[in-house]
């Protein structure tokens, strides 16, 4: 299932020239390359979709050990259990500095929760009024915020 605006990626691609999706890049070279941004484009149903595979990987491969005369694994699942399940099925990406909501409700919609830990949330409104302008100002207006991590 496809929203708007990922059926308007290639436009936004085709005005941010130095923009790359996330599929084309690596974490490694989006860290050091400068006046490089990389885009996700995400929908409400990705979260739930990623995290139903990754659970069915798991009871799949627990199954196969039962099955080759293992035992079954009746362990909570823990959260390195999940990310790696989540790599395998390829929806384990690097945390984004900057996410833009578009929609009526101020809310991540579904975004992967454990991807957005130190995550800057702009809300953007409703995509009827989404502007190339708005978008840029969003970017901009992120480039001034500091982000404490700790110590």
């Amino acid at each position: 299932m496809n929203g708007v605006l990922k059926k308007s990626k290639e436009a936004i691609f085709h005005k941010m020239k130095n923009a790359k999706s996330i599929e084309e890049v690596n974490e490694a070279v989006t860290d050091h390359v400068p006046y490089h941004m990389t885009l996700e484009f995400v929908s409400y149903v990705d979260g739930k979709e990623a995290v139903a595979k990754a659970a069915n990987l798991i009871f799949v491969e627990n199954l196969k050990r039962h099955n080759l005369g293992g035992e079954l694994d009746y362990q909570a699942l823990l959260e390195p259990h999940l990310n790696q399940a989540l790599q395998i099925v390829g929806c384990k990406g690097p945390e984004p500095d900057l996410l833009l909501v578009y929609g009526p409700v101020r809310s991540h919609l579904g975004f992967p929760a454990w991807r957005i830990q130190y995550t800057e949330i702009v809300h953007m409104g409703s995509l009827n009024f989404m502007r190339h302008g708005s978008l840029i100002k969003a970017i901009y207006n992120f480039t001034k915020v500091h982000q404490n991590y700790g110590t």
